[in-house]
């Protein structure tokens, strides 16, 4: 166990394993990671090759885009035609997602090289069998079939199965996902809401290489601002619970998002940490007695400001 200033966490994200999908075999059926692997080695010769995007994403299982899986994908296609520029490559999608205007270049140089971009409808996906992909063009409206000597599946970035463990540990929340959530998407995109503790790359949600350096650069800068400083100031609207009127409920407690607040065995009334406290009036609104208050803003407070208003 060692004491620190602050945590970062950027524990990354793993590709889906797409078994069951599509034939998936690991030979002639593979993902783009392992696309990726054989082009760096030299080992693909293949002359047909169709590429299937969304596999595993934006579906009931997972409604989430990967973000990533396009910009691979066509990255990948441009590879294949600059070791084999005889290849046919095929690219089924149901939406192009090259986000940023650089990125969008690259999708306009592979059509320039010749591969091909064709639309398939989610509700009638793919069927890839002997050696051949048949599927249903929305465009042409009607169906067609690609012979194949390999296939490549591009498939989503998934959350780390230790997430929650560690969002369990650390007390800090994750999506429906599985991801970390952030404090607030705009205005603290690295920040957690518990102070100290920062998050970035694909563990906060699916990033490429340029964005989880960026996304690290600025951790670093905002952790800077916490541990260059000689002294900390805590807020000062946070809650205070009355011993005298506390029954004990746990109510407070159950609802605090923060973990800031803790039960004493011994007197039988829970207390407040002034300082994980955000002042978010939650045990506020949830204390039967009454006896959790938001500092500055008791009933006796908000109702003069009432009156003053009226």
């Amino acid at each position: 166990q060692e004491e620190v200033g602050c945590i970062v966490v950027a524990t990354g994200a793993l590709p889906l394993t797409p078994e069951g999908k599509y034939g998936y075999n690991g030979k002639e059926i593979i993902t783009q990671m392992e696309l990726e692997s054989r082009l760096k080695q030299g080992k693909v010769n293949a002359q047909r090759v169709v590429m299937i995007q969304c596999v595993g994403a934006r579906d009931s299982e997972r409604e989430y885009c990967s973000r990533i899986c396009c910009l691979t994908g066509v990255k990948n296609a441009l590879l294949l035609k600059k070791q084999n520029p005889e290849a046919k490559v095929h690219i089924l999608y149901r939406d192009m997602q090259m986000y940023g205007t650089t990125r969008e270049q690259l999708l306009w140089e592979a059509r320039g090289e010749g591969i091909d971009f064709s639309v398939y409808d989610p509700a009638q996906p793919p069927q890839v069998s002997n050696g051949q992909v048949r599927f249903y063009h929305s465009l042409l409206g009607k169906e067609v079939d690609f012979d194949f000597d390999l296939v490549v599946l591009s498939t989503p970035l998934v959350a780390r199965q230790d997430a929650a463990q560690i969002s369990r540990m650390m007390r800090v929340p994750t999506d429906q996902n599985g991801f970390f959530l952030e404090a607030h998407a705009k205005l603290r995109p690295l920040d957690f809401a518990a102070d100290g503790i920062f998050v970035c790359g694909s563990a906060r949600y699916p990033a490429c290489v340029d964005e989880a350096r960026s996304q690290g650069i600025g951790v670093a800068s905002r952790v800077g601002t916490v541990l260059f400083k000689d002294q900390l100031v805590a807020s000062a609207i946070v809650a205070e619970i009355n011993p005298d009127t506390c029954v004990g409920c746990l109510g407070c407690l159950d609802v605090c998002p923060y973990q800031a607040i803790s039960f004493d065995p011994e007197r039988k009334v829970c207390r407040v940490n002034d300082i994980l406290c955000k002042g978010c009036g939650n045990c506020a609104a949830t204390c039967p007695s009454e006896s959790a208050q938001l500092r500055g803003f008791k009933p006796s407070q908000l109702l003069s400001q009432i009156r003053a208003a009226a």
